[in-house]
């Protein structure tokens, strides 16, 4: 009987032990399905000027400036990063390495962060109106586990936020992308995703290199009301980098609230390798 006791003891340990393992293999393999989808998003033109005439001034001049001629109009994006990041709003920062795939389609951003002598495995994934945030402490114990329609407007805000900034190619005129003129070095291009519209505000300088990005986007946090939009800006674009015909900021900073005295600079990051798909490969950073 002690015997018997013993084994359904061990038993009992040896199961609690692998599960958080085989559930997170079964995880894993999902989100590698996901991010091969993303990443194969087809896009068979390239660019030409004559696909931004009749833009507005700002525009035309930021897809000129970020889009040689010729260049396949990518259908999605690639990125290994680096950086620092706030696990709460005011807080200190703690450094990460992150991968990341982003299309018109989704996103999937999977980053390491190290708290102390602590590794947090962190995950932002979107794609097809649905989105999920997730931690774990040391890649397999789940410490938050988010999917809802809040976190699914956030990130879809995400989406539309960085699509400028990694992605312009997804900002040539097509179906569903409309720019709208504010002045001079200012336009706001209109998309929809997850069925909302976004309509992120850029800022470029005379010759169309990017300066900020600005976007109200839902709060995860809030109730599904149009008051709860908070208000993000991408900025400090002062690294750009040439890749396969496109010239992007390598090095920026996402900041909650700007320019008020909530102001909340919690995300820093410099990219270190980008690659445009569909592309040739053997050309890539």
């Amino acid at each position: 009987m002690t015997l018997q006791i013993l084994a359904a003891v061990v038993l009992l340990v040896f199961s609690a032990a692998i599960l958080p393992l085989a559930m997170r293999y079964l995880h894993d393999l999902e989100v590698r399905h996901l991010w091969k989808k993303l990443r194969t998003t087809p896009s068979p033109d390239v660019f030409s000027p004559q696909l931004v005439e009749g833009l507005p001034e700002p525009a035309r001049r930021f897809l000129l400036n970020t889009i040689e001629p010729g260049a396949p109009l990518a259908g999605a994006v690639e990125l290994k990063m680096r950086g620092q990041i706030a696990l709460k709003p005011g807080a200190s920062k703690h450094p990460f390495t992150a991968s990341q795939v982003l299309s018109t389609d989704g996103l999937i951003w999977k980053a390491s962060v190290r708290k102390e002598k602590t590794l947090l495995l962190a995950e932002d994934i979107y794609a097809h109106g649905k989105g999920a945030m997730r931690w774990y402490l040391w890649k397999v114990v789940p410490l938050v586990r988010a999917e809802d329609e809040k976190v699914a407007r956030s990130l879809a805000g995400r989406l539309a936020l960085e699509i400028p900034l990694m992605l312009p190619s997804a900002l040539v005129p097509r179906a569903g992308i409309r720019w709208e003129a504010v002045d001079e070095n200012r336009a706001r291009v209109h998309m929809r995703i997850g069925g909302e519209t976004f309509s992120p505000l850029l800022l470029v300088d005379e010759y169309g290199c990017l300066k900020s990005i600005t976007l109200p986007r839902w709060d995860s946090t809030g109730q599904g009301t149009s008051q709860e939009r908070t208000p993000w800006v991408l900025d400090q674009f002062d690294r750009f980098g040439e890749f396969n015909g496109y010239r992007i900021p390598t090095r920026s900073r996402a900041t909650r609230h700007p320019e008020t005295d909530r102001a909340d600079p919690f995300f820093e990051t410099e990219i270190d390798s980008v690659k445009f798909l569909p592309t040739d490969n053997k050309n890539n950073n």
